[in-house]
């Protein structure tokens, strides 16, 4: 009968060899952990054209979720307390994707609401919650480009910049002031602001938005779009399909071609459009 052969042929001296290096790799591990910073993450990402959460991840020496939030949230900060030096775009859409896989390893950790800093553009891009379990997010001002592309992202801030939830699917905004193209090609979006800039949910599909000041040409080609709103600018829901717009307070204009129906307080001046007026008590 044979017997297999000894995993370590020395003895007991091999095991002990492999468990010192093993000991020393992960010290050398923690220390580059500890001392990692933003102009060592941007040498890490050596393809500096085509970037993915994917290629950022393995920029990070981080293991486990939680050393993914603790580094995410080092690098952001650092990011944001000087984002002037941020000067190229891919070094902005790297902080961003690293926002995003912190946010995913804070929900994976049930840890409730990701807090951002203030300032940073691309916050939230690509980043994937489930239906179950969205993605929490609090910032007090976001700068462009935040939840772009993003799926089941919750987010709650005070402002936000330009083209925010961009190509967005299922995702949640809540803020005072927005900038222009909120929600622009987004898909079962909800907004609720106090005063967004214009183009509002263009080429949207599917979206709710409750805002008391809207810019001009807001709902401009969308689909099945609910908007509540006091005041509009010009030409309100131009080319929109299948709206549903309640106005509580004054319109500038309505799109002169539009489909669906619009509710006006009663009072307000007749506008020539294609859309069905109804007039509020």
């Amino acid at each position: 009968m044979r017997f297999p052969k000894p995993a370590f042929p020395d003895g007991g001296s091999s095991l002990r060899e492999l468990l010192e290096a093993h000991r020393r790799e992960e010290e050398a591990r923690r220390a580059r952990f500890g001392d990692f910073s933003l102009d060592d993450f941007f040498l890490n990402l050596r393809s500096r054209d085509r970037l993915s959460k994917a290629r950022v991840r393995r920029a990070l020496p981080a293991r486990e979720d939680r050393e993914v939030v603790e580094l995410a949230r080092r690098l952001m900060r650092e990011a944001s307390s000087d984002y002037l030096k941020l000067r190229m775009q891919w070094q902005r859409e790297a902080v961003g994707y690293l926002s995003s896989l912190g946010m995913e390893a804070h929900a994976r950790l049930g840890e409730g609401e990701f807090e951002v800093p203030d300032g940073l553009d691309y916050v939230g891009m690509q980043a994937e919650g489930l239906p179950q379990r969205p993605l929490l997010i609090r910032a007090g001002r976001l700068g462009n480009f935040a939840g772009l592309g993003a799926r089941y992202l919750h987010i709650r801030a005070g402002t936000v910049g330009d083209y925010c939830l961009r190509r967005a699917v299922s995702c949640r905004l809540e803020a005072e002031r927005a900038g222009k193209c909120l929600g622009e090609e987004g898909e079962d979006l909800y907004l609720a602001a106090e005063e967004t800039g214009d183009w509002l949910m263009l080429k949207s599909r599917c979206c709710r938005a409750s805002v008391y000041r809207v810019g001009r040409l807001a709902g401009l080609d969308s689909q099945n779009l609910e908007l509540h709103c006091h005041y509009s600018g010009a030409e309100l829901g131009a080319r929109a399909r299948g709206a549903v717009i309640y106005v509580y307070g004054e319109a500038r204009s309505l799109g002169l071609r539009g489909e669906g129906v619009v509710y006006l307080r009663r009072g307000t001046p007749p506008w020539r459009t294609t859309f069905r007026v109804e007039l509020m008590e």
